[in-house]
């Protein structure tokens, strides 16, 4: 949802713990708390959202089709010592996060990537190409 508000003009202001602050540029009075959960959102919460932003459903699908393909990143997964992954996603700098499994690290690259594209799209910025190559080398051991 907080994709479709950009689109429309909306930027956030703040976030705080799983919730997104957006105000209307041309409304600034005009506020609204977006949650940023990972589960899909109440019915009733996004019907609210849906009437601020007025937006019906085929509108909403409308705005949020994307023209081509979605975008992908490569992710480095790179496994901790007390269990867990740390993961870093090479073409966004400066986007990170982790995770307990492996399963639950590419969720969280995948709404870490989610927002650092939201920022650059409300910034006006383009959003970058991947592509980085990751290869593999072998090198041998130094002797002792």
């Amino acid at each position: 949802m907080i994709r479709a508000a950009l689109k429309l003009g909306w930027r956030v202001t703040r976030q705080s713990g799983s919730h997104a602050m957006l105000v209307h540029p041309d409304h600034p009075e005009r506020l609204l708390v977006i949650p940023r959960h990972r589960k899909p959102l109440a019915k009733g919460t996004l019907s609210d959202i849906m009437s601020v932003l007025e937006l019906d459903d085929d509108s909403l699908k409308d705005l949020l089709q994307e023209p081509g393909a979605m975008p992908k990143f490569k992710v480095i997964l790179i496994p901790e010592e007390d269990g867990g992954y740390s993961v870093q996603i090479p073409a966004l700098p400066g986007c990170f996060t982790c995770g307990d499994t492996r399963e639950e690290a590419l969720d969280m690259a995948k709404d870490a990537i989610g927002l650092y594209l939201e920022e650059l799209v409300a910034q006006g910025r383009p959003i970058p190409s991947d592509d980085i190559e990751a290869v593999s080398v072998e090198v041998a051991t130094p002797a002792a």
